[in-house]
């Protein structure tokens, strides 16, 4: 290992105890051949470590607390939630699906409608139907 990962490992999981044991194992050997990335270590420890060392975890004062609990709302214990049928959004989803479903049948309707209209010039356009005997326009005239 070189002195910068060793030194980027002694400020992160190495600090915190979280390295793998097999690294911390690594790291210690390198430290103990390494009187610069030791004294760093030391520095390390002497700066951000210790001053915490003997630190109170936790949260405010009992005092701190009671003023802060006594600001709070308190919850209410009346149920005031409507029944599920009453909400606006029970019925929203159902009249929106329907609304979407007679949308798409009216104009699935529409457009089956104009192509069977159609139907006769289109085929005639494309050359799949001939002119027959009864026909009067100009086309069976000079067919």
């Amino acid at each position: 290992m070189n002195c910068k990962h060793v030194q980027d490992l002694i400020m992160t999981d190495y600090g915190d105890g979280q390295l793998p044991s097999a690294k911390a194992k690594s790291v210690e050997n390198h430290l103990m051949q390494c009187l610069e990335c030791r004294m760093f270590a030391q520095k390390v420890q002497r700066e951000t470590a210790a001053p915490f060392a003997g630190g109170k975890v936790g949260g405010p004062d009992d005092f701190v607390w009671q003023r802060i609990k006594a600001k709070l709302p308190q919850p209410s214990t009346v149920d005031i939630r409507r029944p599920v049928f009453t909400r606006p959004s029970f019925l929203a989803r159902p009249l929106v699906f329907a609304t979407g479903l007679i949308l798409m049948l009216v104009t699935a309707a529409v457009v089956q409608q104009t192509t069977a209209q159609r139907q006769p010039y289109l085929s005639y356009i494309m050359g799949t139907d001939t002119p027959g005997e009864d026909d009067a326009g100009i086309e069976a005239y000079f067919l």
